[in-house]
């Protein structure tokens, strides 16, 4: 549901799960209009949404930043809902048309003037997504199939083709290299993730946890979705590349209805009785709430500049905080330490003098973070003494600029072993050097013909 545009990037106190910080965000309405707004999508710092007059509704495009300017209506039918914009191709369906098909407008107006029908079907189509000319949808004859259409040196291809064809799949969404979708094969509670890689990697399972994974959202190869596997809807992170999986957001409350562009994650969260929005920084795996008193708040919608959400009517926009000006250079993902001793972690920094550095370990992908040194000096290096031990894989650091809200780094994973350096005849990598060890070497002893 995003264009290409937004992938790019993934003695202590232990902070609260899925805690948030608090910062000031400059909220704005992107136009007020005559009827109740809903559904946003956003491209840049472009915002298409739908408008309702009555019983009917229309589809309204706007650049936000442009605040004297009134919004382009576009669309062929009233009751147009639900479109996607990748900043280009606004994607969207009718309950109006009398064929229920999926339609594009080309905003640059190269491949046609007007609205045209993506792929007229007698079946009923619904759900588009689109991401750089490649168009997603849900298609009903007597079951539910995946489609998808794209437009190749600025001509539509009309053929279109059949992603996935089990009569149980739902609501997909789709990036430049990937669609994915809600999959009930196994059961209306017990719903799934999967995906299908159109670059050739064929049809792939992006979570088969227990109880309901739904609503997916797209951006390059990272996939969030609402996930009920701890009893109520949280918030969960794939990078399908890294084989990974993130816990993004486990709280009380139903989170709901991510969206997902380069470092920001953003969902409508209930934990405080009413929808509000909130915004997770891959980079630094922290969590930011836009406002603590807004009501309903719902369906955020994200781009590299801006994020946009439904509120009482009127579609709302925040102007997203600039890239951190911390990078955590070391660890910076792949190393191994070892427990007990001590490491040198470097950051590169363009913080203003006087600022100082707080450092967080997490030892579960960033669900919980202990703090390891307060208000440190900005110099680019502090020492990391005495490194706990691991228990397992998958650790990450971070350093925070400790008088900024949004400034903040996170490595990659790194690795904690428990073994001794010194211990260079452990053959096996039990840190224990004995006899074990001594029967490995014997063993690469024969096979080398000795």
């Amino acid at each position: 549901m995003v264009s290409a545009r937004c992938f790019n990037a993934l003695t202590a106190l232990v902070l609260t799960v899925c805690a948030c910080s608090y910062a000031e965000f400059t909220v704005f309405d992107v136009f007020t209009g005559q009827g109740p707004q809903s559904q946003p999508s956003i491209s840049g710092s472009t915002v298409v949404w739908v408008e309702k007059f009555g019983d009917s509704s229309r589809i309204f495009i706007k650049d936000a930043d442009d605040t004297l300017k009134a919004p382009d209506m576009i669309g062929q039918f009233p009751g147009d809902a639900y479109p996607d914009f990748d900043g280009r191709f606004v994607v969207w369906h009718s309950d109006n048309d009398p064929d229920h098909d999926i339609w594009c407008c080309d905003t640059s107006g190269i491949i046609a003037a007007d609205p045209f029908a993506v792929a007229p079907s007698s079946n009923v189509q619904k759900f588009p997504a689109v991401s750089n000319g490649i168009i997603s949808w849900q298609e009903y004859a007597y079951v539910s199939e995946i489609w998808k259409a794209s437009i190749v040196d600025e001509v539509f291809e009309a053929n279109k083709v059949l992603i996935e064809t089990d009569p149980n799949c739902y609501d997909p969404d789709i990036s430049e290299s990937l669609i994915a979708w809600e999959d009930a094969r196994d059961g209306a509670e017990n719903r799934d993730i999967r995906g299908y890689d159109y670059t050739g990697g064929g049809e792939i399972i992006i979570c088969q946890a227990e109880g309901i994974q739904e609503n997916p959202a797209v951006d390059g190869r990272n996939v969030v979705w609402a996930d009920s596997r701890g009893g109520n809807s949280d918030i969960y992170l794939r990078d399908i590349d890294a084989a990974l999986e993130i816990p993004v957001c486990i709280s009380e409350g139903e989170q709901n209805n991510p969206a997902i562009c380069g470092r920001w994650i953003a969902w409508q969260d209930a934990r405080n009785g009413t929808y509000q929005i909130y915004l997770y920084d891959i980079k630094s795996f922290t969590t930011y709430q836009l406002n603590p008193t807004a009501q309903s708040q719902e369906m955020p919608a994200l781009s590299q500049e801006l994020i946009c959400w439904q509120e009482n009517g009127l579609i709302k926009a925040a102007v997203l905080p600039d890239a951190s000006e911390l990078e955590l250079t070391s660890p910076a993902g792949g190393e191994t330490l070892i427990a007990g001793f001590e490491h040198l972690v470097t950051w590169d920094s363009s913080l203003p003098s006087g600022h100082t550095i707080d450092i967080e370990y997490s030892d579960d992908l960033g669900l919980t973070w202990h703090r390891i040194a307060s208000s440190v000096e900005d110099t680019g290096q502090w020492f990391w003494q005495d490194i706990p031990s691991s228990g397992g894989e998958k650790r990450i650091l971070r350093v925070i600029d400790a008088d900024s809200d949004y400034n903040a780094d996170a490595g990659g994973l790194f690795d904690v072993s428990d073994c001794d350096p010194s211990l260079t005849a452990d053959a096996n990598g039990d840190c224990v050097v004995d006899l074990a060890d001594f029967s490995e070497l014997a063993v690469q002893w024969q096979q080398k013909g000795y």
